[in-house]
């Protein structure tokens, strides 16, 4: 049966805020530290070092052509887009599998939270909402 099921419509496989992610030369996607929450005992704004976002998109060989969107950050409220990141991409018709693959790690680096509190990321292709994930940045106590 799983042979001949036939993918319709773009599918999200992943979408996740993490560490560090990458594509290899083989097409294999490696994602480190995927996470929703930072804590954090210093004072405000912070600076994030390093995180990254992870995706990962089937599309259906009827999708095949030029495709863009965007991943927005932005606090809860969605009052300010706080960063954008704009992407393009093709899908490729491929008959041997009826459907296309693509990962895409987006790595960032000085990624600034003005305050604690809710944020939001938001995934957006071909103008359409697609998906969004919660992060909450918690203000802690340092250890005595």
């Amino acid at each position: 049966m799983w042979q001949n099921f036939k993918f319709l419509f773009m599918i999200l496989e992943i979408f996740t805020l993490c560490d560090h992610a990458q594509q290899d030369a083989q097409g294999k996607l490696t994602i480190v530290g995927t996470f929703d929450a930072i804590n954090h005992a210093g004072n405000f704004p912070l600076i994030y070092p390093h995180c990254a976002v992870a995706l990962r998109m089937r599309f259906a060989d009827s999708e095949s052509g030029n495709h863009a969107g965007y991943i927005a950050f932005k606090k809860a409220d969605r009052s300010e887009i706080l960063v954008k990141v704009d992407f393009s991409f093709t899908v490729l018709n491929t008959s041997a599998t009826g459907y296309t693959s693509i990962n895409m790690p987006f790595n960032m680096g000085n990624f600034r939270f003005p305050e604690d509190g809710k944020y939001v990321i938001e995934l957006y292709l071909d103008s359409e909402w697609q998906s969004g994930l919660t992060v909450a940045v918690n203000r802690v106590r340092a250890a005595a």
